[in-house]
């Protein structure tokens, strides 16, 4: 038997699945629901110009440092920040522990839906106040 470990690289199945996922998760539910209320709070245009330029000189960089690091490396983003140095691999559990917390959030607004889904598909009925049936809903 051989000592060497036989390590499969996990790769896209297509290019168009890829650029979804990372479509999807630069852009985040965050910014769809939040976006409007941000712009009307920011100033409208003013806000706007400064959100691109904040993308495109921040964003856009930091989105391209991560694929061309994955693409390098071939790993996990711990082991791939080792591998570029030791000193950076808490960087990648920093990404894995970001990645968490933002699945923590979207697990609690995932449940709203699913109740909200399946109270309306029930014929439930949500009161007359709306953010009476929500507080109580929230605060059990």
């Amino acid at each position: 038997m051989s000592n060497q470990t036989n390590q499969e690289t996990r790769q896209w199945g297509s290019r168009f699945g890829y650029l979804m996922v990372a479509a999807g998760a630069a852009i985040g539910l965050g910014n769809i629901w939040r976006f409007p209320y941000l712009a009307y709070q920011g100033g409208g245009g003013v806000f706007l110009v400064v959100y691109i330029i904040v993308v495109a000189l921040i964003g856009h960089p930091m989105v391209q440092m991560e694929t061309a690091i994955g693409r390098y490396t071939g790993k996990d983003t711990v082991t791939a920040f080792q591998r570029i140095s030791k000193k950076w691999g808490f960087a990648g559990w920093m990404a894995n522990v970001c990645t968490l917390m933002i699945n923590m959030y979207y697990v609690v607004v995932g449940g709203w839906v699913a109740k909200y889904a399946f109270q309306y598909l029930t014929g439930g009925d949500f009161g007359a106040d709306k953010q009476a049936y929500f507080d109580s809903f929230t605060s059990s």
